[in-house]
C-alpha cells in the first residue's frame, strides 16, 4: 500500500512538471529572450537587428536578421537577413569593395518515407560571401556549413550590440570570437551587458 501511494504521488509530480505549463516554462528557459545573446557550443544567436560578425581566413561578414515569422500554423519558418561581405583581408567594412546582399532562410516540415530518405526542405542556411552556414529558427547561426556534421571548419562568430554597418570594427578589443567548442556550456547574455 505504501509503495502504491508513493508511486501515485511520484506520477502526479512528474505529470505536473511536464504538463503544458511546466514544459512551457522549461522550453522558455532554453530559448533566449528577445534582448539576449545565446552562445552555444556550435552556434550563436543575436537579437533581431543586431550584427553578428562572421570570419574565416581573409573573409569577413556582418550579418543582421531583420524579420522572423512563421506560416502554415507554425510549420513553415522564415528569417530575412542582410549581410555585408568584406573579402580583401582588411576586415574594413568602410571600403568600397564591401558588398551588401539580402537573403531569406527557411525551414519546412521534414519529408520522406523513413530514414535515410528523410530530408529537410527549405534553405536552412545563411550566406556569407562564398560560404553558407547552417541556420535554425529563430536566429541560430552555426559555425559550420549546413551539409556537414559537427566539427570545427575554421569559422568564427562574434555577437555584437551594433545595429549599423558604420559601427562595425572587427579590430575592436571588445569583440570576442567563438569557434566550435564541444565542451562550451550554453550561456545567455543580455545584449546591453555583452561587453561589460
Amino acid at each position: 500500500m505504501k509503495q502504491t501511494i508513493t508511486c501515485t504521488i511520484l506520477c502526479i509530480l512528474i505529470t505536473a512538471t511536464f504538463s503544458k505549463e511546466g514544459a512551457g516554462g522549461m522550453y522558455d528557459y532554453l530559448e533566449p529572450k528577445d534582448n539576449e545573446v545565446a552562445i552555444h557550443f556550435n552556434c550563436i544567436e543575436v537579437p533581431l537587428d543586431r550584427i553578428l560578425l562572421i570570419r574565416k581566413d581573409l573573409h569577413c561578414c556582418a550579418l543582421k536578421f531583420t524579420r522572423l515569422w512563421t506560416d502554415n500554423d507554425g510549420k513553415e519558418k522564415y528569417a530575412d537577413y542582410e549581410v555585408y561581405y568584406q573579402g580583401d583581408g582588411t576586415g574594413n567594412f568602410a571600403n568600397n569593395n564591401v558588398t551588401r546582399s539580402e537573403g531569406r532562410a527557411s525551414e519546412f516540415p521534414l519529408r520522406g518515407p523513413f530514414r535515410p530518405f528523410i530530408y529537410q526542405p527549405g534553405d536552412s542556411y545563411v550566406k556569407c560571401g562564398p560560404f553558407k552556414l547552417g541556420w535554425n529558427y529563430k536566429k541560430k547561426v552555426a559555425v559550420m556549413p549546413p551539409d556537414k556534421g559537427l566539427g570545427d571548419f575554421g569559422f568564427e562568430l562574434a555577437p555584437t550590440p551594433w545595429t549599423d554597418i558604420k559601427e562595425v570594427d572587427i579590430k575592436d578589443q571588445r569583440v570576442k570570437w567563438y569557434r566550435y567548442e564541444e565542451k562550451r556550456k550554453r550561456v545567455f547574455i543580455p545584449i546591453d551587458k555583452l561587453w561589460e
